[in-house]
């Protein structure tokens, strides 16, 4: 593992970002304050709250608008910047600010007026004389800085910009290389609409004598649209430049520090139009620059099919397994796992067949898990993944087992040595940030989501159910859910349970699967009612406990005072419930219940939550207490004093979500918990959007949801599910794609036909995606409409559903055929491949 000491100046940014969390003054004072720095403080503690919060001390920004302190003045307008239009009364105060003496400000005070008061010709004009300017100061790294965010801010305007054309196209000949880059890059955020204004000047670009121009141009050239062959041959010649083997080239993975590497992702996001790369990508997997190799195999993945003959090169970069990470920044980055994940989304599962049998473990590790990314080679790759699950490393058994989960009921040959998996649990904790915080798996946790997604029947798996217990020396929580789930016949499990009941180690679990299994035996009350109250209780006991109490079983008074007091010392959500089945009718006891599944922790408590919400789920809609209780969290608020301390409202909302998402999964006031949802989005509070969306795609969504979905449909934020504390080793989604998936779920064509003509064209891309997979008139007629779309992933993506829709409905061939094959003389060939792909899938 290679760590870069270059983290440490962020971790003093870090340090000076995040100290004032632990001031002594409250926020609202620090804002206050007569000291600058107690001020600068409290506004950068305002990034983490929510909109609400912002409204409330929005005066007291207005009037740090006009403090004498720069680095105020410019926080102050990014926080207003962030309320939006809210804050239209501010105006008058941030326009002075246009003209202020610091630059940083001016570009401030321009962001704050085109969000608050939509002045988009007012910010651009500054932004665009930030350009022109930035680069004569004399502080050289101030300059960068001014210059680079101009430009950022002008293409996050988009087409917008475009006020000023004639200024833009001015800037490609200034003598400054870095204004005529930012220019470039500017010009082509415009998008396919001003191709005929730009396409002439930015590929006169591609000649520049600097190459971060060239780079630049080739960019802004595939987004208006235009076609790509110049392009990618200057992009190819970029990638190939020679760059001094030093030390920091050879182990950096700071990508944009090296024109290389950066025109090697520049060549990935042109995906199939970037095939006559492939060649010079797969030899820039030697490369002696580290960021070039990691980009290379990226990119060839995502290059797609196209990028087959590169397969053996990517075979021979697996070898790479060495990480190179930086403090801090909490994430690690290898060549192979990139060139792992490239193999499988260029369906090279030959390849990936070959290294399952590497000496390496991390190799047969990444291998594993690619190949369910392949489902068309799953004849192919159940067996030796099977095989794998007996691999002597954790690592490598639990990787294998997230495989075949991607493989879903395809897979179902496999039940048998993943239920072997269950019976002995063992953690393994990975570092996929190559430091810090770790991921800590288990071989039988993963092995149960695999049997969840694979679905095997009960005849499929209690045969090695039933014999793993024979020989079973532990028990985990998994496989008692297995036996749960499976019923396998008593007679045949009494027998190894009991044996394991009389071993110490064991005694309190295998009590635990008695009480699902025989319940009544004689033995396991006392056992499970002792163990409750240890020291250290396992989670066996009280899970145990509950079921008996399930199962008919009563408590006497004395020990329900006890375990009362009890559950309320350790906040123990598991006893709650068995005090709750014991009294449902109790409002103190509803309360405490539905309080302990507000505070239960997601990754510590998430096997106590994960019993208690499938038992709250049934019960809903029987018991008005537990509905009434749900129902009020969804307007709980954080007391005075606890919402000073903790003036984020996270734990308000996660109250909340919680609330809302048992409601909905149970049909029961869908519309207030919707509503709840609405809410927490428009505040954006705790990342109210990614959290409200994996709720209604994980849940069946409820009708009343398409509206909140609607509106999702534009989110482009990014984020993770799964993985470390920090998202490493989780699955990257989009807030919109999802919101995309569950407005497909509700078949909600009028929904997303709404959105079909969006002027982002991530909306539309997405829109089209999901209309694919809709039996209906409507989306078919939509989707024709699309496949003159001037921007190319929308193209694309319309030749791919029109494919589904084809394969689907064989009647609609004769329609869509002549379409696609129209596609052959598109300008892209990307959307080429796409249209004849959807041709050979009907074959």
């Amino acid at each position: 593992m290679k760590v870069e000491l270059r983290g440490v100046s962020l971790l003093l940014t870090w340090l000076l970002c995040t100290a004032s969390a632990f001031a002594d003054k409250p926020l609202v004072a620090r804002l206050n304050s007569a000291d600058q720095y107690d001020v600068l403080d409290g506004l950068r503690d305002l990034q983490f709250v929510g909109r609400q919060y912002r409204l409330s001390v929005k005066q007291r920004l207005i009037e740090l608008v006009d403090h004498p302190n720069a680095d105020v003045r410019v926080d102050a307008l990014r926080q207003l910047a962030e309320i939006g239009a809210a804050a239209a009364d501010a105006s008058d105060a941030i326009t002075p600010r246009l003209r202020d003496e610091d630059p940083e400000c001016r570009l401030a005070a321009a962001d704050a007026l085109a969000k608050v008061a939509d002045r988009i010709d007012l910010a651009a004009a500054v932004y665009v004389e930030a350009l022109k300017t930035g680069a004569d100061l004399q502080d050289d790294n101030r300059k960068g800085w001014l210059v680079e965010h101009a430009g950022q801010e002008l293409q996050w305007l988009g087409p917008a910009a475009a006020i000023e054309l004639p200024a833009l196209l001015e800037l490609l000949n200034d003598p400054h290389e870095i204004v005529r880059a930012e220019a470039a890059s500017v010009l082509g955020a415009l998008g396919p609409q001003y191709r005929q204004q730009v396409e002439r000047q930015l590929t006169a670009a591609l000649a520049d004598p600097a190459g971060k121009v060239r780079l630049a141009a080739a960019v802004a050239i595939n987004q208006i649209g235009a076609p790509v062959d110049q392009a990618v041959q200057t992009l190819i010649q970029l990638a190939q430049e020679e760059i001094p083997a030093s030390d920091e080239a050879a182990n950096s993975f700071w990508a944009e520090n090296f024109l290389a590497s950066t025109a090697v992702k520049a060549l990935g996001e042109l995906e199939g139009d970037a095939a006559p790369a492939v060649p010079a990508l797969g030899a820039l997997l030697k490369s002696p620059v580290l960021a070039v190799r990691l980009e290379a195999a990226t990119a060839l993945g995502k290059i797609g099919t196209a990028a087959q003959p590169a397969a053996p090169a990517l075979a021979a970069a697996l070898q790479e397994t060495e990480g190179h990470s930086a403090p801090f920044l909490h994430h690690s980055w290898c060549v192979g796992e990139n060139a792992a994940v490239a193999l499988g989304q260029i369906g090279a599962a030959d390849a990936l067949l070959t290294a399952l049998n590497d000496k390496q473990p991390m190799i047969r590790a990444r291998a594993a898990k690619t190949l369910g990314e392949i489902p068309a080679a799953a004849p192919q790759t159940v067996g030796p993944l099977s095989q794998l699950l007996q691999d002597p490393e954790p690592f490598v058994r639990i990787n294998a087992t997230k495989g075949l989960a991607k493989l879903g009921p395809a897979a179902a040959a496999a039940t048998p040595d993943l239920i072997r998996l269950l019976v002995n649990p063992l953690g393994v904790t990975s570092f996929p940030a190559g430091m810090g915080i770790g991921l800590t798996e288990s071989t039988s946790a993963e092995a149960w989501r695999a049997l969840q997604k694979i679905n095997p029947t009960a005849e499929q798996a209690n045969p090695a159910l039933i014999e793993s217990l024979q020989s079973a020396n532990r028990l985990s929580y998994e496989t008692i859910c297995a036996l749960r789930e499976y019923r396998p016949d008593s007679a045949a499990v009494k027998e190894p349970l009991e044996r394991l009941l009389q071993q110490k180690d064991t005694r309190v679990a295998a009590a635990c699967a008695l009480a699902f299994v025989a319940p009544d035996h004689d033995e396991i009350a006392p056992i499970l009612r002792a163990a409750v109250f240890a020291e250290e209780p396992e989670l066996f006991a009280a899970w145990g406990l509950d079921q008996l109490v399930a199962a008919g079983q009563t408590l006497d008074a004395d020990y329900q005072a006890r375990l009362r007091k009890l559950a309320a010392d350790r906040s123990d959500l598991l006893l709650w419930l068995t005090l709750y089945r014991l009294s449902p009718n109790d409002r103190q006891t509803t309360q405490s219940l539905v309080a302990a599944l507000a505070y239960g922790h997601p990754t510590f408590d998430h096997q106590a939550l994960a019993e208690s919400r499938r038992f709250v789920l049934q019960q809903i809609g029987a018991q008005p207490l537990l509905r009434e209780a749900l129902v009020g969290e969804l307007g709980y608020v954080d007391p005075p004093n606890q919402a000073e301390e903790d003036f984020t409202g996270e734990q308000s909302a996660y109250r909340r979500l919680r609330a809302a998402r048992l409601l909905i999964a149970a049909n029961v006031a869908v519309e207030q918990a919707v509503a709840c949802l609405a809410a927490l989005v428009a505040d954006d509070q705790m990342s109210g959007s990614i959290e409200t969306v994996e709720i209604l795609t994980q849940e069946t969504p409820p009708a009343a949801a398409i509206p909140l979905l609607t509106l999702l449909l534009d989110d482009n934020e990014r984020y993770t599910s799964g993985g470390d504390f920090y998202g490493n080793g989780g699955e990257w989604r989009v807030t919109g794609d999802r919101a995309a998936v569950a407005l497909s779920k509700l078949k909600a064509t009028a929904a997303l036909l709404g959105k079909l003509d969006s002027e982002d064209p991530l909306v539309r891309e997405r829109v089209v995606r999901m209309l694919g997979e809709l039996d209906e008139a409507a989306a078919v007629n939509a989707l024709l409409s699309k496949t003159a779309d001037l921007d190319v992933r929308v193209r694309r993506a319309t030749m791919t559903a029109l494919g589904e829709q084809g394969k689907s409905n064989p009647a609609l061939r004769p329609q869509l055929r002549p379409v696609l094959e129209q596609a052959a003389d598109d300008s892209r060939q990307s959307v080429r491949d796409a249209a004849g792909q959807a041709l050979r899938n009907w074959q």
